[in-house]
Order: C-alpha cells, then structure tokens, then sequence
C-alpha cells in the first residue's frame, strides 16, 4: 500500500497539483458541482433562484474553507488565508463563467444567435454581483475556516494572536 501511495505522491498528475495556488486547488475541487448548479441558474434565467442561490452561497463558503485549509497545509500564515478564500471564491465562478460561456456558444449556433443574445445582458447585469458575492462567500468561508481550527486546536491561538496583532498594527497605520 505505500508503494501506491508513494508512486502517486511522485507522479506528474501529484506534482502538477501541489504546484497550484490554495486558490486554484479549491476553485478545480469545486468546479464540477458548482457549475452543475450554476447552469440551472443560468439556464433558467435566474427563476431557479431561490433553490440555486443557497446552494451557491454554500459552495463559495466551502470552496473559501477549502483554499484555507490547502493554505495551512502548505505552511502558508493565517493572515493569508482569508485572501486565498476570496481569491478561490472569484476563481470558482470565473471557471464556471466560462464553462457555461462556452456552452452557450454551442447552444447558440444550434439558436441561431438567440442564447448569445439573451445572456449577454444577463452577464453584464448580474455579473458584477456575483463577481462580489463570490469573492466574499470565499472570503468569509476562510474565516470561519480559522475561526473553527482556532476553537478546535489549542496550538492556532498563537497562529490568531499573530494574526490580530497584524491586523491591529495595519489598522494603526
């Protein structure tokens, strides 16, 4: 068994992995079920709303705790890893932006043009909320992330004190 485990720590699929960003390896970790949901949002016109918006908020939140936990892994400090949620929050929707940009250039040559038409302006519109509500649905996934490790594993009170000490000296300046 740990000549599996070795053999896969060392393959090129292993080391192409280790060298992305916490951020990206949170946003490809989630990319799948997040546009799954995303394309029923984004093929219903938005009228799925109400059932596709809590799994979304949902999905940044996790795809923000996901990117701090890959960021503690790596070593990097706790200051950090509410930027790597926000950043991997902005990073799940750009992946599934695309994706369903790319399927609506598909679909829309079988429409002659008409889906091209009708979610340009529903991207320019709703685009930048959600560009914000993606960045901090990772953002606050981080820190609740730090937040639980913080009352669960005595040893992250220094990483916290360092961390507010750094937050009050950036507040003082």
């Amino acid at each position: 068994m740990n000549e599996i485990t070795s053999s896969l720590q060392n393959s090129g699929v292993s080391r192409f992995w280790s060298s992305l960003t916490p951020s990206t390896q949170a946003a490809l970790a989630l990319a799948l079920p997040y546009t799954l949901v995303d394309a029923l949002h984004y093929y219903t016109a938005g009228s799925a709303l109400v059932f596709s918006f809590p799994i979304l908020i949902i999905l940044y939140l996790w795809c923000g705790s996901l990117a701090a936990r890959f960021a503690s892994r790596k070593g990097d400090t706790a200051e950090q890893w509410p930027r790597y949620g926000f950043v991997a929050g902005i990073k799940l929707w750009l992946i599934s932006t695309l994706v369903n940009a790319l399927m609506a250039v598909l679909v829309g040559t079988a429409s002659l043009g008409l889906t091209l038409a009708l979610g340009a302006p529903y991207l320019l519109l709703c685009g930048p909320v959600f560009l914000v509500i993606s960045g901090l649905g990772g953002w606050c996934g981080a820190r609740g992330y730090l937040a639980i490790l913080h009352r669960t594993e005595p040893d992250v009170k220094d990483i916290m004190t360092e961390y507010r000490d750094h937050q009050t000296d950036n507040d003082e300046k």
